[in-house]
C-alpha cells in the first residue's frame, strides 16, 4: 500500500565497472535516475527499459522499478586478462557483467573499494530523493508517451486485424492529463496537497504498469523475459497470417479484446485519477 518504487541493488562496485550509462529503468523512473548518475559520476545515462528477469516481483501489482545492475565492466586489458586466466573464463561478458559474475570465483577481490563507494552513493541519493521529495519523482508522462508509441507498432503490426483506434484515443487523453498533473507536481504544494499527488502517482504506477510490463497481471508471475510494452496485445501481429475462419484465429481475436479491455480500462481509471486529484489540489 505505501510502496513508492523497488530500487534493486546487484552487484555494485565490481571491479573495472566504470560505465553507468546503461543502467535499467523504467521510463516513468529513468528521468531521476538519469538526474541522479549525472551529478555523482557526469555520465549520461541512456534509456533502457528494464527487463523482467529474475528480480522483478512487483510489476503485476505495479511498482516502479529502478535498475538491476547499476554498474557495469567496459573494454579492459586488466579485466580481459583476469578471464584469459581462468580455464572457464573465456574473455566472455554476461549482459555487460564480467566473466566472474555468478561464479564460485565471484570473491571479495573482485570489488574494487571507490567504485562501491560511488555507486552506493548513487543507489543512496535515489531512494533519498524518493524518500524524501515532496512530491514523489516518477514521470507518468513518459510512461504513457511509451505506451502510446507501442499502441501505434502494435496497430502497424496487426494492419488492421484489431482496431486500436478507441485504445489510442484514450492513451492521448491520458497524456493531456498527465501533463497537467506535471505542471502541477512542479509548482508550491501543502503538505495535505503533495500527499495527494503523492497517492495520485502511485496510483497510476498500480494501474499502467501491470499492463506496460506483464501478461498475467498480479496473481501470476511471466516468465523472466524482455517484455516489450503491451506484451498483452503484441499477438496482435499474428493475427493477419491465420485465416479468417479457423479456430485460432477466433480464439486469438477473444484473447486480444479482453486485452484490450484491461489497457482501456487501466487508461481510462488513471485520467479518472488525475482529474479527481486535480480538481482536490488545485
Amino acid at each position: 500500500d505505501h510502496c513508492v518504487a523497488h530500487v534493486n541493488i546487484d552487484g555494485p562496485g565490481a571491479l573495472n565497472a566504470t560505465v553507468l550509462t546503461n543502467a535499467p529503468t523504467m521510463a516513468e523512473s529513468y528521468p531521476l535516475a538519469r538526474e541522479v548518475i549525472q551529478a555523482l559520476s557526469g555520465q549520461e545515462l541512456e534509456y533502457r527499459r528494464i527487463g523482467r528477469m529474475g528480480d522483478q516481483s512487483f510489476w503485476g501489482v505495479g511498482i516502479p522499478a529502478f535498475f538491476c545492475g547499476l554498474s557495469s565492466q567496459g573494454p579492459s586489458p586488466e579485466s580481459d586478462a583476469l578471464a584469459a586466466g581462468r580455464s572457464h573464463g573465456s574473455g566472455r561478458r554476461r549482459g555487460g557483467t564480467a566473466w566472474w559474475w555468478h561464479t564460485t570465483e565471484d570473491t571479495i577481490d573482485k570489488l574494487d573499494p571507490e567504485l562501491l563507494a560511488r555507486d552506493c552513493r548513487i543507489l543512496l541519493a535515489v531512494v533519498y530523493r524518493l524518500v524524501t521529495d515532496p512530491v514523489v519523482a516518477l514521470d507518468q508522462t513518459a510512461a504513457v508517451r511509451e505506451i502510446q508509441q507501442s499502441l501505434g507498432e502494435i496497430a502497424a503490426a496487426a494492419g488492421g486485424a484489431l482496431d486500436l483506434s478507441t485504445v489510442a484515443a484514450d492513451a492521448e487523453e491520458l497524456l493531456a492529463a498527465t501533463r497537467r498533473l506535471e505542471e502541477r507536481r512542479g509548482q508550491p504544494v501543502s503538505d495535505e496537497q503533495a500527499h495527494q499527488l503523492n497517492a495520485c502517482l502511485m496510483r497510476l504506477s498500480r494501474l499502467l504498469i501491470p499492463v506496460n510490463y506483464t501478461s498475467n497481471g498480479p496473481f501470476e508471475q511471466d516468465l523472466a523475459l524482455q517484455y516489450p510494452a503491451l506484451p498483452g496485445l503484441r499477438p496482435a501481429a499474428d493475427l493477419a497470417a491465420l485465416p479468417p475462419d479457423s479456430q485460432e484465429r477466433r480464439l486469438l481475436e477473444v484473447k486480444l479484446r479482453r486485452e484490450r479491455n484491461r489497457v482501456r480500462h487501466a487508461l481510462r481509471e488513471a485520467r479518472a485519477a488525475i482529474e479527481q486529484t486535480l480538481a482536490a489540489t488545485g
